[in-house]
């Protein structure tokens, strides 16, 4: 049986519009760290990222004329100074493909100056294609406005396995597509992405080029996600979605909207597979979505779900 939640959030929170995450493109003379590969300009960007490299980017624009394909890259640590950008006019900027294991992005900005116009099928301006584990970003800002890309994908397919992925306090705005994706599409219910964290981060408007504008969308079979503490802005379609992964906990999210109208989370377990998903808690999540729509939280077919009212909503429905 299908049930809806309709929540109206008497709580309004600050419009974030006032909130544009900028980045200088100044250089700014800081000590790189120990016992790190110093960067400062493309071609020995293009050359360092490989495995076992530990690199720091000096500040300015790190500019890609073609998508860099790393294939079975283990062991890489990418930080930088204020204001590196690694940037081009691409669908992707960075793919990693086969086997990628320990890899770490700290305060990188990722941005996107592509305006084509292909179909929507989704690619990350950085993109995680294969066998996946342990991945960190941190204190990133991710920007692409003018393509149907997503900032972030992760996508596991046959024989492909994904674990322990971690996304912290990243800046997301201006997004074509979604901001961050996980895709396992096969109808077979195998765990092929586990264990993601998505915890402090901002995003403001999503789905600029595309209907389907998540801030977080987990698609397909999955377990283990942390979805909390983060600001989401002018959503497009839905906030959070859950498609089919198991125990989840969505929790202290806030929600606003100025442009669009969304629903702020949605529960909806796809065709094919179990019948439902498990061990859903959703709790101490608040905001405000103007519009006319009826801002949903959809939740069908899950089973052992916590939900948990805040005195901040006036009215629910089931």
């Amino acid at each position: 049986m299908k049930k809806f939640l309709v929540l109206l959030f008497i709580f309004s929170c600050g419009s974030l519009t006032a909130q544009n995450y900028y980045y200088s493109l100044n250089k700014i003379e800081e000590t790189p760290p120990d016992n790190v590969t110093v960067i400062s300009n493309v071609d020995e960007l293009i050359a360092g990222l490989k495995s076992g490299g530990n690199l720091y980017l000096k500040a300015g624009n790190y500019k890609l004329n073609n998508t860099l394909y790393l294939y079975d890259i283990i062991n890489l640590k990418v930080a930088g100074a204020e204001g590196a950008v690694i940037t081009g006019s691409l669908e992707t900027l960075l793919h990693f493909r086969g086997t990628t294991n320990n890899i770490s992005f700290d305060n990188i900005s990722f941005e996107s100056t592509s305006n084509q116009t292909n179909a929507d099928y989704g690619p990350g301006i950085v993109y995680f294609d294969g066998s996946v584990e342990n991945i960190s970003i941190a204190n990133c800002n991710f920007t692409c406005p003018g393509v149907a890309s997503n900032a972030l994908k992760f996508a596991a397919y046959q024989s492909s396995r994904s674990k322990n992925i971690t996304i912290y306090k990243c800046n997301f705005y201006d997004i074509g597509r979604m901001a961050i994706e996980t895709v396992n599409h096969h109808p077979d219910d195998i765990l092929r992405i586990t264990d993601i964290k998505v915890t402090e981060c901002n995003f403001e408007r999503l789905g600029l080029q595309s209907p389907f504008g998540m801030a977080v969308s987990l698609s397909g079979t999955g377990q283990n996600a942390i979805i909390s503490n983060n600001v989401i802005f002018d959503a497009n379609d839905i906030g959070i979605e859950n498609v089919a992964w198991n125990n989840v906990l969505v929790e202290n999210n806030t929600f606003s909207s100025e442009r669009n109208v969304y629903d702020p989370i949605s529960m909806n377990r796809r065709a094919g597979g179990s019948k439902f998903m498990t061990n859903v808690i959703i709790i101490r999540n608040s905001g405000r979505v103007s519009g006319a729509g009826s801002h949903l939280i959809e939740l069908n077919n899950c089973d052992g779900l916590v939900y948990k009212k805040i005195p901040s909503m006036l009215m629910l429905f089931i």
